[in-house]
């Protein structure tokens, strides 16, 4: 079957000129040089997202085979897993080159690989498979009195993690 990708070029060189106020990819899309202001990344395959700056919050579920490369993501959290509410494992997605900002562990993980609920018909088993993350900046902030733990791996087999930075801001009273 011939897939023809929806491929969108915006301004690599400065994304916040060319502003998406929602953006849901489809499977094989590609998106370049955009300020996404609202963003579902939900049961889709194949899509890419690179050189953009994210203003919202990333939660990959159920991605297959999809990217997001090279951008500055302004977001308190990034999950990576099923949809809990019956969906599949989220399968041999990559994370590249990003810069998230505004991470916060403050009553919340900042980072989540994987879930603890499983699937439909399936609890307890793999929920993130075949992860790569490398190259990224982690600036995640962690205040008042009951911190979060900063990052969680729930079920990831074969995660590949390499040339990450973690910045930590830590005020704590706890």
């Amino acid at each position: 079957t011939e897939v023809n990708p929806i491929v969108i070029i915006g301004n690599t060189s400065n994304p916040r000129t060319v502003v998406i106020t929602s953006y849901i990819p489809s499977s094989h899309s590609r998106l370049y040089g955009a300020k996404i202001n609202g963003l579902t990344f939900s049961n889709v395959k194949h899509a890419m997202i690179a050189d953009c700056y994210i203003s919202a919050t990333v939660d990959m579920q159920d991605a297959d085979s999809s990217s997001i490369r090279r951008c500055t993501i302004v977001s308190d959290h990034f999950r990576i897993a099923r949809n809990v509410t019956g969906g599949t494992v989220a399968d041999a997605d990559t994370l590249e080159g990003n810069t998230f900002t505004a991470l916060s562990a403050s009553g919340q993980m900042a980072l989540q690989f994987g879930d603890t609920a499983g699937g439909v018909g399936d609890a307890g088993s793999d929920s993130c498979r075949y992860f790569v993350q490398r190259f990224n900046t982690f600036a995640i902030s962690q205040s008042g009195t009951s911190p979060n733990t900063v990052a969680k791996h729930f079920l990831t087999p074969n995660f590949y993690s390499y040339g990450n930075r973690y910045v930590l801001t830590s005020t704590t009273t706890a």
